[in-house]
């Protein structure tokens, strides 16, 4: 998927790691099962996965389209705004495009955005898990996007070590 600036772009990938002790300046939110895309909004559907163009369903993009206060965005699920109105906000820090993507779509019964925690990670993680997740996603709340890289600055975690004071 082309931004509107003309770069090519597909979505961020988390490392894997088996456990972590717990970050500071991080936030954590759980790990969606399913396939990951971005999703261009304006000019009809647009989905890209890692791998290049998937098909979407069409209810979904119609949903965020219907929830969203802006002309043309590119959304990382509903985890990340990426670029709005043709502004690039892959340099914005993760907890500001967050913000972003806050203002833009509003929630309802078919958008929600992902809920995450900045603080009592390891307690939130326990209750994640106690939820049915298998895992969860730690970020740093500084990191940029880097599209289609895989970065320390996103980890997928299965256990969450309690932080060395």
């Amino acid at each position: 998927m082309a931004t509107l600036l003309g770069a090519d772009i597909a979505p961020q990938r988390p490392r894997v790691v088996r456990d972590r002790t717990e970050p500071s300046g991080h936030i954590l939110e759980p790990e969606w099962s399913g396939t990951r895309v971005l999703v261009r909004i304006g000019g009809g559907p647009r989905f890209r996965g890692y791998a290049g163009t998937v098909e979407g369903p069409r209810e979904l993009y119609d949903a965020i389209v219907a929830d969203a206060r802006c002309e043309t965005a590119i959304i990382d699920g509903v985890l990340v705004l990426l670029e709005i109105d043709g502004e690039s906000l892959l340099a914005v820090p993760l907890l500001e495009r967050r913000r972003h993507l806050a203002g833009v779509l509003t929630p309802s019964p078919n958008v929600r955005l992902t809920p995450y925690v900045t603080r009592g990670l390891r307690s939130w993680h326990d209750t994640l898990l106690a939820q049915g997740f298998k895992r969860a996603v730690l970020k740093n709340w500084n990191s940029a996007y880097a599209p289609g890289k895989t970065t320390d600055d996103w980890l997928v975690v299965e256990k969450l070590k309690p932080a060395i004071p």
